[in-house]
């Protein structure tokens, strides 16, 4: 990200210790750490960080940024879909093949316009931003 085009776009940076997340005008964008295992416990707490700075009443956009190797647990995915409705898009920017394989068994358990797949990070940040309103349900004041 921080290599990117979209470093004006960045509001909030949060170094975790399972990843990196900026937090956008737009949208979420992780790169999660090599070899984590990214569970619904991660997810709950982007979910919080995404809370405090956003505001509770918005729809996020999450961008995966995949520069690293590591796991998702798809049937967390699906609690994150059917308990909550926070969020409203999903990119995966992937980098080689299996991370594509990986990808395309993930896409069983999104809808197919909720969840996309891209090769860069200017792309999936474009079709966020031209394609989903912007997150905040309000005018918003930093």
């Amino acid at each position: 990200m921080l290599e990117s085009n979209l470093i004006s776009e960045i509001e909030d940076t949060y170094i975790l210790d399972f990843g990196t997340f900026y937090f956008c005008t737009h949208y979420i964008v992780s790169e999660v750490n090599e070899g984590v295992t990214f569970s619904w416990k991660n997810a709950e707490k982007i979910m919080e960080l995404g809370y405090a700075h956003y505001g509770k009443d918005v729809k996020i956009s999450y961008i995966s940024n995949r520069i690293n190797s590591y796991a998702v647990v798809p049937q967390d995915w699906l609690k994150l879909f059917r308990g909550h409705e926070t969020v409203q898009a999903v990119a995966v920017i992937t980098y080689n093949k299996s991370a594509l394989t990986n990808i395309m068994m993930e896409k069983l358990f999104f809808l197919s316009q909720t969840l996309r797949q891209f090769e860069s990070l200017e792309t999936a940040a474009a079709w966020i931003t031209k394609n989903r309103p912007a997150i905040r349900s309000k005018t918003y004041d930093r």
